[in-house]
């Protein structure tokens, strides 16, 4: 891979949202000592339509990641892996939700909402520990600060 400037993996059905850090982690080999040119990644995760009766009154949006409807609030899960991602490939150089990548189609075609407004809350140094708990759980609390404080201030709130 020491001549290797592009990869591409658009939906491949080995490859899903979970394994782009994996993926990150294996871009940096090979490459000798002092080589500047980065590899530029283009990835495209796996994306689950689910079943055809997947949508309705009871669904929770699992789509994309999985492909039945597994009850479970995956856009929380995508947005705490999405931070983790998007710090590991800062450190190498990389933007992976830059518009017009795939990975950022990907999100944006997830069940997470406000994709634009998360990723530049998450790339802020500003951001605050409340302002980014405020956009991992976006379901439950809009974005909004004052949201959160009120749950946490609540009496018998418990973070465990």
């Amino acid at each position: 891979m020491t001549k290797l400037e592009f990869l591409g993996i658009y939906n491949c059905p080995l490859l899903h949202f979970g394994d782009t850090s994996r993926i990150l982690d294996i871009l940096p080999r090979d490459r000798p000592k002092g080589h500047e040119k980065q590899i530029t990644l283009d990835f495209y995760p796996m994306y689950h339509r689910g079943p055809p009766n997947s949508f309705g009154e009871y669904c929770t949006g699992s789509y994309a990641v999985t492909w039945d409807n597994s009850g479970i609030p995956t856009d929380l899960a995508i947005r705490v892996m999405l931070r983790r991602i998007m710090r590991q490939a800062k450190k190498q150089g990389l933007d992976i939700v830059a518009e017009g990548t795939a990975f950022r189609k990907w999100l944006e075609n997830s069940p997470c909402q406000e994709v634009a407004k998360t990723i530049e809350v998450f790339r802020d140094p500003e951001s605050t520990p409340e302002m980014i708990a405020a956009y991992l759980d976006y379901r439950k609390f809009q974005g909004k600060i004052h949201r959160l404080k009120q749950t946490v201030d609540k009496p018998g709130y418990s973070t465990w």
